[in-house]
């Protein structure tokens, strides 16, 4: 005899979907993890070091109310005007917080202090972390609260934007927007190229609004890998500099003062990638004085070239902002990225990507929730970490007159500084069920908040207005977003996750993004290298018999040789740049950097 119950329990277990285990789970290591990740993406080694040595967690009761205590009496200690208050430890809170402790242990230290006894220091900063009670809620100041998980892109353009006026994808980072716009050359007000033909040049290209300042894409890669390294990440070969005018009717070339820039028409005419650097290499120097062609052939001359654009023309000026632009690439941002792991291995594999994959990220749907991801504990996370990058993007302003006490004042939060972000936000709110189904809590999402919809870029404090298309319902959040418990006034911004929804990795899909400019690229450089290899079978035949090939064997190298010359003037001599000795190739450029700082450190401290 079938038991009835045991058989309509099996049938809904095999036919009915099931929750996502995923959207419910809390856990107090979340958070910590999270931080962790924050801390070690905004260490710098360059123009300063801020080195994290050691985290430690501390869980138990009385040991963190014991390294509390001390922590105040230090305090109450080194404050003027404090003695005679009472350590607000000695007396019980009626509003306590839920917590655990987070200790880093920093190693700072400055390269330009002569005396040696005050270049470096060890120093603790304590946070205060809120743990899980009652499965979904943090208990902070002796009250309840929940955190809205944040529903957030990887990218997005302004298609969605009626009042656009240029081409714009960003890139939507923890610690800001960084956008990316494309401009037509013929319309640039910085300069207008003429080649030696004496046409007026056509094309496109990069521009960037990263740390609230214009900068062309390809000064920051030019800084990183120079002037031969830039175009074998960018795959890009051939774009030449010379001394005097190469006068090849299959290059485009161009005179700005006594150097000439050129690349091969074909080639230029096709692709955006070098058509933003043939004009970036020409802008830069004009933009310089008395540059010579051996200048622009070093790292040095475009680490001072990128200094320039931030209004300091100096190595060490350019070597500051590279590392800046790599700490706004934050861990948890590169693991969500859905990229094959050795293609963002850094911001500068990003900024690659975006430049060659810029179309097709200009046609992404911004509405489409299935390229988005969830983020709650990396939120809360990101709430110090916003903090704390703030203060080292000001002091990484002042270059060489860094000191100490103003890393430290950068680094070092009070202890509660975490806590306090969480209660000014508006994705923490307390606690107010009508009902014991608290399950709903964990459910609840927006799209507002830190680097969200609404939220300031870092440069306009005003919030920023959100286009009406996002405020409806798209029809990629059938399954994923409950249509019947959605905000009556904005459908699309706010509501609650269904919790049956396929979650991968905090994503809504395992969807990659656009990627497919290697393999294109890869595919003509396999057919150039076997247009190569038999042209050496047909020219070795032709020498062993010392004698004229057969009349098709002739006609097929001719044809080879003719397809080979197109191709070169298109892709370039590849073995011309593998070969040569002295190239700024991507393996050197790690050491060539190196070396610079050690330059530059060793001026600064003679001085």
């Amino acid at each position: 005899m079938i038991n009835q119950r045991e058989f309509i329990h099996s049938y809904n277990d095999q036919h009915r979907a099931h929750f996502s285990a995923i959207l419910f789970e809390r856990d107090d290591n979340a958070i910590i993890e999270e931080l962790k990740k924050v801390i070690l993406s905004y260490q710098r080694k360059r123009v300063f070091t801020i080195q994290v040595t050691n985290f430690t967690v501390v869980e138990d009761y009385n040991e963190v109310h014991r390294i509390l205590y001390d922590y105040e009496e230090n305090h109450l200690k080194r404050k003027k005007g404090k003695k005679g208050i009472d350590n607000r430890y000695n007396f019980i809170s009626m509003k306590d917080s839920g917590i655990l402790l987070l200790i880093v242990d920093y190693y700072i230290e400055i390269h330009h202090e002569q005396d040696t006894n005050k270049a470096s220091k060890n120093l603790r900063v304590i946070i205060e972390v809120p743990r899980v009670v009652d499965k979904y809620y943090y208990k902070i100041a002796g009250n309840l609260y929940t955190i809205t998980g944040q529903i957030i892109e990887t990218t997005y353009n302004n298609n969605t934007s009626n009042s656009s006026t240029s081409k714009m994808v960003a890139l939507k980072t923890m610690f800001m927007a960084s956008r990316f716009y494309r401009y037509p050359i013929e319309n640039s007000k910085e300069m207008t190229l003429i080649n030696t033909e004496g046409d007026r040049m056509t094309g496109v290209y990069f521009q960037s609004m990263i740390f609230g300042k214009f900068v062309h894409v390809m000064k920051y890669l030019l800084a990183r890998y120079g002037l031969f390294g830039v175009q074998e990440a960018l795959k890009i070969t051939r774009l030449l500099v010379h001394d005097k005018d190469p006068r090849d009717p299959d290059l485009y070339t161009v005179k700005v003062h006594n150097i000439y820039i050129s690349a091969p028409k074909f080639m230029y005419d096709r692709d955006e990638a070098l058509q933003s650097l043939f004009y970036t290499v020409c802008i830069s120097i004009n933009e310089t004085k008395d540059v010579t062609l051996n200048d622009i052939t070093t790292l040095e001359y475009w680490l001072r070239n990128l200094g320039a654009a931030f209004s300091t023309d100096t190595v060490e000026k350019g070597l500051s902002i590279l590392e800046s632009l790599e700490s706004i690439y934050n861990i948890s941002f590169k693991e969500h990225l859905h990229l094959p792991d050795n293609q963002k291995k850094n911001i500068y594999d990003i900024l690659v990507w975006i430049i060659r994959e810029f179309s097709a990220l200009r046609s992404k749907d911004n509405l489409d929730i299935s390229m988005k991801r969830i983020r709650d504990a990396e939120y809360v996370a990101g709430l110090y970490g916003m903090k704390v990058s703030r203060g080292i993007f000001r002091i990484s302003d002042r270059g060489n007159k860094v000191t100490l006490e103003q890393i430290e004042k950068a680094i070092n939060t009070y202890p509660d500084a975490l806590l306090k972000a969480m209660l000014k936000d508006s994705l923490v709110n307390p606690r107010n069920n009508v009902n014991d189904l608290d399950s709903i809590s964990a459910l609840k999402y927006t799209y507002k908040g830190v680097s969200g919809l609404g939220s300031s870029d870092g440069t306009n404090k005003k919030e920023t207005s959100i286009p009406v298309q996002y405020r409806q319902v798209h029809p990629s959040h059938l399954g994923r977003i409950d249509i019947d418990s959605i905000s009556s006034t904005d459908p699309g911004l706010t509501g609650i996750i269904c919790p049956m929804a396929k979650v991968y990795n905090g994503s809504f899909s395992e969807e990659s993004e656009p990627n497919t400019w290697r393999e294109e690229v890869d595919d003509l450089l396999n057919q150039y290298r076997e247009l190569m290899g038999t042209k050496e079978i047909l020219v070795m035949k032709r020498d062993l018999t010392d004698d004229k090939l057969r009349l098709d064997d002739e006609k097929r190298l001719d044809s080879i040789e003719e397809t080979i010359r197109s191709m070169d003037r298109m892709m370039g001599t590849i073995c011309d740049v593998e070969a040569d000795p002295e190239n700024n190739g991507l393996e050197k450029v790690d050491d060539e950097i190196a070396t610079l700082i050690t330059e530059v450190t060793e001026d600064i401290t003679s001085k």
